[in-house]
């Protein structure tokens, strides 16, 4: 009788604790920008499952929240569904507002969860600080083992790149080998780190040791010695991984977190101290604060920030444009990256996050969102110095459990290891596969290697667990040990909120929704003690509204099954799957091309783009709200009609790209699809422009479309010149040459990689390159064409864009190892040398322009040697001698041709070529 009493009282907290620990392990494992995928879905079930449930046992036990928190979810609640509502790119819209929703949903069981099990609190710490592990362990094993494995494959030819790797800036992070676990971003790995080093700290100060030799009436046990040492390791192991991670910030994070963490222990028992301690870190913030605004107006130059903090104050410039065009209702939900490229400044980067969510959350959702993220962290962080300065020690033992949470962590920790199986069986992530095919594929050394992997995952997990004890957490008296996980918990969300004016911690949901359960049962536990030491009916705390709260757990929940989870789960697989058809589809293409075979004519090959466009209308159907998505499904349209030529499929995919421009209305990416589809339908139909009216309305159409992608990217020369290149296919060199020489100006003033024309001399997959693949089509037009049409004040565009077609095709021959037809016979050679040429003859042409005009032509032929150049150094010598002195006359005159770092960093890059040669 006893023992079926205790299970039914246990039940609630034996389900909390269950899904607890599946969330908590299977959140990691979705990635951070994994929107539509399956284990995404999985993991959003999962988390709507525990609020719905934790609602059911609010309900059932009558319980309260306190108004203020009720007050602080309804109005989080209120931001996001606005900003939903204002977003300009739902299909990044709806995965935030599903992810913020949850975070507050987690705030609130987190509550409700140490009011119902109290000693879950201590528990899910240790589940936590167990899962940071498992993604150290797996940063540790990318970068001593996964990594040097996959740069041996792609140096033996074995492993084919995706495009978005063969870049300059996809090789340099690929080759920099920054460990980032399943994360997918190697400073929010380490966000993560920080927040599991300080919480292990917070179980493992203020107790007594668990060494047996320190009690007499203990006898040594070998296990007691593992669990003293198992702290130890896993610091090691967590501290090494954030090493590994190459992360400044996350660094100068666990040094903040250490403050936090250390003047809380220091304050005990002496207000005075603490009131010290307490002025000193509101001073270190402000100063911090103080020092990135001074950075950010330019008044300490470039000392003492580094490249990466001073690009960042370029993305703040940009956000903080658009947030003076919407200061208090915002850009909407995704609003940032679809704005970014309107308000990019010319010394910035591409980006689609401000690496600053306070930053980013004003200027998506208005400047009550920032406040009221303060006011939640404030109201989860308060403890009153009287109740922390006051609590008696707990003379008990603090390793005691009792039965009831000994079965909490039972049930805790298998959860977390059925959430690794059902990971491996169902969703084959952590390198399942390859160990399942152990079974019935030959036996290699990778193999092995990554079965080793992912079979050690689910017993670090455990082995954390087990040998980490948790505090008492005011169950009965408090102890040293409640104190040290308070400071923990404060230490690692207070390491991470600084970690977040640098970075974009909240679209990491894995932290966030660990921090956001933390905040909740630090929150709960105050609450229960402060109503231990009140007398009945003395302070009227809750009120109406705070009995309410179990309404917002089930009613947000249950619609947040729609975007959580339905989406990821029916639009996660067929996205998968059609990308896996499509590479094949490209390796037979290119199997086919290489025999000298017309691809159109497979059949295998035309059933396959058939195959990727059933797929890609299934991840459209669950997500139709999604522009991107809606791409996707035309460039695998516009794939099978060149297979096929069938009208329908043609009409299908200029369909499917109208819809991406309605979806993404202030984005310039469909825009210049549109202008690439009407360029490929013109030339297509175009026997000559004055003959039929149907290409020319093509013709105008590309360039509508690419005008309106230049305006919402005007910092952008490749646009420009995609422009030109619509003008001169349709016979009007004039505008071309004006479009080109507006390129060139653009140009003068930028330095990020993925679009300045100086890129294309170096990166093979260079953003100012076109996409429309019509570059020999464009050389020859320039070569035999356009010359005479124009006059001389227009051919410094042309010669540029002579420059800019000869890379590319250089870049295709190298690729491809086959020259591009350009209806010449022309060997690399021979074009390395026209490209040599061009560059002189774009210099005098432009000797006449003004001397900024002049130093940026001779900064391009110098670059352009790096591609084009071959046993040339005297000549190259020269050119950068004409080149440095422009540069400086012109930088004299306050308008240098080129940005001055990006000049030297050029000029310095051939000094050490030379040197090395």
């Amino acid at each position: 009788m006893q023992t079926n009493d205790r299970i039914k009282t246990s039940l609630p907290g034996l389900v909390l604790a269950l899904l607890s620990a599946i969330f908590i392990v299977a959140r990691p494992a979705a990635g951070q920008f994994a929107y539509y995928s399956d284990v995404s879905g999985f993991a959003g079930l999962v988390a709507m499952m525990l609020a719905v449930w934790t609602g059911l046992a609010v309900l059932n036990r009558r319980m309260s929240a306190p108004d203020s928190l009720v007050l602080l979810a309804v109005l989080w609640f209120g931001l996001i569904a606005r900003g939903l509502l204002h977003s300009p790119h739902l299909g990044v819209g709806v995965p935030q507002a599903c992810d913020a929703a949850t975070y507050m949903l987690f705030m609130l069981c987190g509550y409700f969860i140490t009011r119902l099990e109290p000693v879950l609190a201590g528990i899910l710490t240790r589940v936590i600080v167990a899962t940071i592990a498992v993604q150290a362990f797996i940063a540790i094993w990318q970068r001593h083992v996964d990594y040097p494995w996959l740069f041996a494959q792609i140096a033996n030819r074995n492993v084919e790149l995706p495009e978005v790797l063969e870049s300059t800036l996809g090789r340099l992070r690929l080759y920099g080998a920054e460990a980032q676990g399943t994360f997918g971003n190697p400073n929010s790995l380490a966000a993560y780190l920080v927040a599991g080093v300080w919480l292990l700290a917070g179980l493992c100060f203020g107790r007594t040791s668990p060494n047996p030799l320190n009690s007499k009436n203990k006898p040594y046990t070998f296990r007691s010695e593992i669990r003293a040492a198992v702290p130890v390791l896993i610091l090691v192991l967590l501290l090494y991984a954030l090493l590994v991670s190459n992360s400044k910030g996350g660094f100068v994070a666990l040094l903040v977190g250490g403050w936090f963490f250390f003047a809380q222990r220091m304050s005990l028992g002496n207000p005075k101290r603490s009131r010290m301690l307490s002025l000193i870190t509101g001073g270190g913030v402000l100063l911090l604060l103080g020092l990135l605004a001074c950075g950010m107006t330019g008044l300490f130059g470039g000392v003492p920030f580094g490249r990466s903090i001073q690009v960042r104050f370029e993305y703040w410039h940009a956000a903080f444009a658009m947030i003076a065009r919407h200061p208090l209702d915002g850009t909407g939900l995704g609003g940032f990256a679809e704005n970014y490229p309107y308000f990019k400044t010319a010394l910035a980067e591409e980006v689609k996050e401000a690496h600053n969510d306070y930053i980013q959350l004003w200027a998506q959702l208005g400047l009550l969102a920032p406040l009221t993220y303060f006011a939640i962290w404030l109201f989860a962080l308060r403890m009153p110095v009287s109740l922390a300065s006051t609590l008696p020690e707990n003379k008990s033992d603090a390793t005691h459990e009792n039965q009831r949470t000994k079965d909490l962590e039972k049930v805790a920790i298998f959860g977390g290891v059925a959430s690794f199986c059902i990971l491996f069986a169902v969703f084959n992530s952590f390198d399942s596969t390859d160990a399942f095919e152990l079974l019935t594929e030959k036996l290699t050394a990778h193999r092995v290697l990554a079965a080793v992997h992912t079979c050690a995952l689910p017993f670090i997990f455990a082995v954390v667990v087990l040998n980490l004890k948790s505090p008492a957490l005011f169950a009965n008296e408090p102890s040293a040990a409640d104190l040290a996980w308070v400071h923990g918990v404060r230490a690692a969300i207070g390491a991470v909120l600084v970690h977040e004016l640098v970075d974009f911690d909240f679209t990491a949901q894995a932290l966030m929704s660990a921090l956001f359960l933390l905040a909740g049962m630090l929150t709960g536990m105050r609450e229960r003690k402060l109503e231990a030491q009140t007398a009945p009916g003395q302070i009227a705390r809750i009120t109406r509204l705070g009995r309410l709260s179990w309404i917002a757990l089930i009613c947000v929940a249950v619609p947040l099954l729609y975007g959580a989870v339905w989406i990821p789960f029916t639009a996660g697989p067929p996205r998968e799957n059609a990308q896996t058809e499509q590479d094949e589809a490209q390796k037979l293409f290119n199997h086919l091309r290489a025999q000298q075979q017309n691809p159109s004519k497979d059949i295998k090959y035309r059933l396959l783009l058939q195959e990727v466009v059933n797929e890609r209308e299934k991840v459209v159907d669950a997500a139709p709200f999604d522009g991107d998505l809606w791409m996707e499904l035309a460039t695998a349209n516009e794939w099978l009609y060149g297979a096929s030529r069938s009208p329908q499929i043609e009409i299908r995919a200029e369909q499917c790209l109208r819809e991406a421009a309605r979806l993404r209305p202030l984005s310039w990416l469909p825009q210049a699809a549109l202008g690439d589809f009407f360029l490929h339908r013109a030339l297509r139909n175009h026997a000559a422009p004055a003959e039929t009216a149907g290409p020319i309305t093509d013709f105008e159409n590309a360039y509508a479309a690419y005008s309106a992608a230049a305006i919402r990217y005007p910092l952008a020369p490749g646009i420009k010149l995609w422009k030109g290149d619509d003008a001169l296919l349709s016979g009007n060199a004039e505008r071309a040459a004006s479009d080109y020489q507006s390129a060139f100006n653009t140009d003068m003033g930028i330095t990020d990689n993925n679009v300045r024309l100086s890129s294309i001399f170096t990166d093979p997959r260079a953003g100012a390159f076109t996409r429309h693949g019509f570059d020999h089509v464009i050389l020859r037009d320039l070569t035999f064409s356009a010359p005479g049409k124009i006059t001389p004040a227009g051919k410094p565009g042309l010669l540029l864009r002579q420059m800019v077609a000869l890379a590319y095709l250089i870049r295709e021959q190298e690729r491809i190892a086959q020259a591009e037809p350009s209806g010449e016979n022309r060997s690399g050679g021979g074009l390395k040398q026209e490209l040599i040429k061009a560059g002189e003859e774009l210099c005098a042409a432009t000797k006449n322009a003004e001397l900024p005009v002049r130093a940026h032509a001779f900064f391009l032929w110098g670059v352009s040697f790096e591609l084009g150049g071959n046993g040339q150094d005297a000549q190259l010598d020269q050119v950068w001698q004409n080149a440095h002195s422009l540069q400086h006359d012109s930088e004299a005159l306050g308008t240098p041709g080129t940005p001055p770092e990006l000049f030297r960093f050029f000029e310095l890059r051939a000094r050490k070529q030379k040197s090395a040669g």
